[in-house]
């Protein structure tokens, strides 16, 4: 009988799920949010909390007492605390990053929130980011969690993905479908 391999990513999202769903459960959803978010930030910021979580010399039983008093000292909620246990007693404190940010998105979804893929040729001041988050959400009926990212090969214009909507607004795009014309035509 083989066992299929569980990518890291989905792993994580399946911890992510559990622990959104603890925090439903308790009516504890933003404060797990702040404590997740502020694992995250110590994670990428701490390289001995980043080895403590996935070093191969450190012991279940040192990672398990130094998560401990941790959370003890951030004051981190029992359902934080339990979550780090069941981590560590799972061999999966490595993912905790991975299971931070998978946090965040199922948190934006359950929030009410989807994302939007913005490209620019160049980046758009801040008027025009707060126009296009409230048109996609007019439009979409949700709130938009809007991610903006400038490739200058566009030339001019953007690209906007929400979902599996796409909408080609860039330059380069309209000069690709005009030259495909002009080749039809023989020119």
């Amino acid at each position: 009988m083989s066992s299929k391999s569980i990518s890291p990513s989905e792993l994580a999202k399946r911890y992510a799920e559990a622990l959104l769903q603890e925090a439903v459960d308790h009516d504890a959803v933003d404060a797990i949010a702040g404590e997740v978010e502020a694992l995250e930030t110590l994670i990428a910021q701490n390289r001995d909390f980043s080895f403590l979580l996935s070093a191969a010399v450190v012991t279940r039983s040192e990672r398990k007492e130094t998560l401990d008093a941790l959370a003890q000292k951030a004051g981190l909620s029992d359902i934080c605390r339990r979550f780090l246990g069941v981590l560590t007693e799972n061999d999966r404190t490595g993912l905790l990053l991975l299971i931070c940010r998978q946090f965040k998105r199922l948190r934006e979804a359950y929030d009410g929130y989807i994302d939007a893929d913005v490209v620019c040729a160049v980046r758009p001041d801040d008027g025009v980011v707060d126009r296009l988050t409230r048109t996609l959400a007019t439009v979409c009926g949700k709130k938009i969690h809007l991610n903006v990212t400038v490739d200058d090969s566009l030339i001019g214009g953007m690209t906007v993905r929400v979902g599996s909507a796409y909408i080609d607004g860039s330059v380069k795009s309209k000069l690709q479908k005009l030259n495909q014309v002009m080749k039809g035509v023989g020119l």
